[in-house]
Protein backbone atom coordinates (compact mmCIF):
# COMPACT_ATOMS: atom_id res chain seq x y z
CA UNK A 1 0.00 0.00 0.00
CA UNK A 2 1.60 3.80 -1.02
CA UNK A 3 1.30 6.04 1.92
CA UNK A 4 1.44 9.74 1.05
CA UNK A 5 3.28 12.08 3.00
CA UNK A 6 0.69 14.76 4.05
CA UNK A 7 2.26 17.01 6.70
CA UNK A 8 -0.45 19.63 6.68
CA UNK A 9 -2.79 17.16 7.60
CA UNK A 10 -3.12 16.50 11.66
CA UNK A 11 -1.62 13.98 13.57
CA UNK A 12 -4.89 12.25 13.79
CA UNK A 13 -5.08 11.50 10.19
CA UNK A 14 -1.46 10.07 9.84
CA UNK A 15 -2.03 7.95 12.91
CA UNK A 16 -4.87 6.68 10.03
CA UNK A 17 -2.45 6.23 7.09
CA UNK A 18 -0.12 3.94 9.97
CA UNK A 19 -3.16 2.42 11.09
CA UNK A 20 -4.34 1.54 7.05
CA UNK A 21 -1.14 0.63 5.78
CA UNK A 22 -0.10 -1.57 8.78
CA UNK A 23 -3.80 -3.55 8.57
CA UNK A 24 -3.71 -3.51 5.22
CA UNK A 25 -6.77 -1.46 4.49
CA UNK A 26 -7.96 -0.65 0.86
CA UNK A 27 -6.68 2.73 -0.58
CA UNK A 28 -10.30 3.69 -1.68
CA UNK A 29 -11.62 3.55 2.48
CA UNK A 30 -8.17 5.78 3.45
CA UNK A 31 -9.29 8.56 0.87
CA UNK A 32 -13.40 7.92 1.87
CA UNK A 33 -11.80 8.39 5.84
CA UNK A 34 -10.05 11.41 4.89
CA UNK A 35 -13.00 13.01 3.26
CA UNK A 36 -14.69 12.12 6.47
CA UNK A 37 -12.02 13.12 8.86
CA UNK A 38 -11.60 16.53 6.90
CA UNK A 39 -15.20 16.97 7.27
CA UNK A 40 -15.68 16.56 10.91
CA UNK A 41 -12.35 18.31 11.78
CA UNK A 42 -14.20 21.49 9.94
CA UNK A 43 -16.84 21.59 12.04
CA UNK A 44 -15.66 23.26 15.39
CA UNK A 45 -14.60 25.69 12.99
CA UNK A 46 -17.51 26.12 10.92
CA UNK A 47 -19.75 25.82 13.96
CA UNK A 48 -17.41 28.48 15.68
CA UNK A 49 -17.70 30.53 12.71
CA UNK A 50 -21.55 30.51 12.64
CA UNK A 51 -22.01 30.90 16.35
CA UNK A 52 -20.02 34.25 15.85
CA UNK A 53 -22.13 35.74 12.65
CA UNK A 54 -24.89 34.88 14.91
CA UNK A 55 -23.82 36.43 17.88
CA UNK A 56 -22.89 39.75 14.79
CA UNK A 57 -25.75 39.89 13.44
CA UNK A 58 -28.09 39.88 16.11
CA UNK A 59 -25.81 42.84 18.01
CA UNK A 60 -26.76 44.62 14.96
CA UNK A 61 -30.26 44.35 15.28
CA UNK A 62 -31.98 47.57 16.17
CA UNK A 63 -31.59 49.45 19.23
CA UNK A 64 -34.34 50.06 22.55
CA UNK A 65 -32.27 52.71 23.04
CA UNK A 66 -33.96 55.41 21.82
CA UNK A 67 -32.21 59.28 21.49
CA UNK A 68 -32.87 61.49 24.29
CA UNK A 69 -35.67 63.71 23.00
CA UNK A 70 -34.69 66.15 25.61
CA UNK A 71 -32.70 69.73 24.17
CA UNK A 72 -29.57 70.19 25.14
CA UNK A 73 -30.65 72.97 28.05
CA UNK A 74 -33.11 70.62 28.96
CA UNK A 75 -30.28 68.43 29.75
CA UNK A 76 -27.98 70.46 31.08
CA UNK A 77 -30.70 72.31 33.12
CA UNK A 78 -31.58 69.10 34.82
CA UNK A 79 -29.48 68.43 37.54
CA UNK A 80 -26.36 69.70 39.65
CA UNK A 81 -23.21 68.75 38.20
CA UNK A 82 -19.81 67.94 39.58
CA UNK A 83 -16.58 67.64 37.98
CA UNK A 84 -15.40 63.91 37.31
CA UNK A 85 -11.85 64.41 35.49
CA UNK A 86 -9.91 67.13 33.91
CA UNK A 87 -7.00 66.58 31.95
CA UNK A 88 -4.55 67.87 28.71
CA UNK A 89 -5.14 65.95 25.38
CA UNK A 90 -1.24 66.75 23.84
CA UNK A 91 -2.32 65.62 20.37
CA UNK A 92 -6.09 66.26 20.37
CA UNK A 93 -7.08 63.03 19.15
CA UNK A 94 -9.82 62.70 21.75
CA UNK A 95 -8.00 61.31 24.43
CA UNK A 96 -6.46 62.11 27.50
CA UNK A 97 -2.81 61.98 27.84
CA UNK A 98 -2.66 63.79 31.26
CA UNK A 99 -5.05 63.64 33.73
CA UNK A 100 -4.97 66.01 36.30
CA UNK A 101 -5.60 64.67 39.75
CA UNK A 102 -8.17 66.46 41.53
CA UNK A 103 -8.73 66.88 45.17
CA UNK A 104 -11.38 66.20 47.13
CA UNK A 105 -12.08 70.04 47.49
CA UNK A 106 -12.95 70.14 43.60
CA UNK A 107 -14.71 67.00 43.55
CA UNK A 108 -17.54 68.09 45.89
CA UNK A 109 -18.07 71.62 43.87
CA UNK A 110 -21.64 71.76 42.39
CA UNK A 111 -23.04 73.41 39.34
CA UNK A 112 -26.06 74.25 38.69
CA UNK A 113 -26.95 75.69 35.08
CA UNK A 114 -30.38 77.48 35.61
CA UNK A 115 -32.87 77.84 32.96
CA UNK A 116 -32.06 81.58 31.31
CA UNK A 117 -28.92 81.11 31.06
CA UNK A 118 -27.67 81.90 35.03
CA UNK A 119 -26.43 79.56 37.22
CA UNK A 120 -25.06 78.76 40.76
CA UNK A 121 -21.25 77.03 41.71
CA UNK A 122 -21.15 75.87 45.18
CA UNK A 123 -18.18 75.08 46.69
CA UNK A 124 -19.51 71.92 48.22
CA UNK A 125 -18.43 71.14 51.68
CA UNK A 126 -14.79 71.23 51.40
CA UNK A 127 -13.32 74.05 50.49
CA UNK A 128 -9.65 74.46 48.60
CA UNK A 129 -9.61 77.76 50.07
CA UNK A 130 -11.62 78.76 52.94
CA UNK A 131 -11.30 83.01 52.44
CA UNK A 132 -13.25 81.63 48.59
CA UNK A 133 -17.33 82.30 48.70
CA UNK A 134 -19.18 79.05 49.29
CA UNK A 135 -21.40 80.35 46.01
CA UNK A 136 -20.60 82.08 42.85
CA UNK A 137 -23.04 83.02 40.45
CA UNK A 138 -22.55 82.55 37.06
CA UNK A 139 -23.91 83.08 33.13
CA UNK A 140 -23.81 80.18 30.48
CA UNK A 141 -25.12 80.20 26.94
CA UNK A 142 -24.75 77.96 23.71
CA UNK A 143 -23.05 79.04 20.89
CA UNK A 144 -22.93 77.42 17.10
CA UNK A 145 -25.99 75.68 17.26
CA UNK A 146 -25.33 74.51 20.35
CA UNK A 147 -22.07 73.11 19.78
CA UNK A 148 -20.49 75.27 22.16
CA UNK A 149 -20.66 76.20 25.86
CA UNK A 150 -19.78 79.83 26.87
CA UNK A 151 -19.73 79.72 30.72
CA UNK A 152 -18.21 82.81 32.68
CA UNK A 153 -17.51 81.35 36.42
CA UNK A 154 -14.80 83.62 38.16
CA UNK A 155 -11.92 81.70 39.13
CA UNK A 156 -12.97 78.57 37.84
CA UNK A 157 -12.03 75.62 34.73
CA UNK A 158 -15.47 76.00 33.65
CA UNK A 159 -14.78 79.44 32.18
CA UNK A 160 -14.69 80.46 28.41
CA UNK A 161 -15.90 78.43 25.07
CA UNK A 162 -16.24 74.96 25.88
CA UNK A 163 -16.87 72.43 23.09
CA UNK A 164 -19.14 69.98 24.05
CA UNK A 165 -18.05 66.67 23.09
CA UNK A 166 -21.26 65.27 25.15
CA UNK A 167 -23.92 66.00 26.55
CA UNK A 168 -26.23 63.77 27.65
CA UNK A 169 -28.33 62.69 31.08
CA UNK A 170 -25.60 61.52 32.90
CA UNK A 171 -22.65 63.14 31.58
CA UNK A 172 -21.20 66.64 29.89
CA UNK A 173 -17.99 66.31 28.77
CA UNK A 174 -16.02 69.55 27.23
CA UNK A 175 -12.53 70.69 25.79
CA UNK A 176 -10.90 73.40 25.78
CA UNK A 177 -8.08 74.91 23.15
CA UNK A 178 -5.61 76.42 25.16
CA UNK A 179 -1.56 77.67 25.35
CA UNK A 180 0.03 74.73 27.70
CA UNK A 181 2.28 77.19 29.82
CA UNK A 182 5.37 74.61 30.17
CA UNK A 183 5.51 74.31 26.91
CA UNK A 184 3.62 77.39 24.94
CA UNK A 185 2.17 74.04 23.08
CA UNK A 186 -1.53 74.20 21.87
CA UNK A 187 -3.60 71.33 24.01
CA UNK A 188 -6.65 70.52 24.87
CA UNK A 189 -7.59 70.97 28.40
CA UNK A 190 -10.74 68.12 28.73
CA UNK A 191 -13.38 68.59 31.54
CA UNK A 192 -16.26 65.91 32.24
CA UNK A 193 -18.93 66.54 34.35
CA UNK A 194 -21.18 63.92 35.75
CA UNK A 195 -24.48 64.04 38.05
Amino acid sequence: MLAIPLPMYSKSFRGLIFFCRHNKIPFFLLLKAKSTLMIKSMRSPLLFLGCLFSLAMLSCGKDNDEPSSKSKTELLTAQVWKISTVGLDIDKNGTVDFPYPLEDCDKDDKFTFKTGGTGIADQGTLKCDPADPQTTDFTWAFKSNETILNVSIPNSLLTGDMTIKTLDASTLETYIDVVDPDTQANVRLHIKLIH
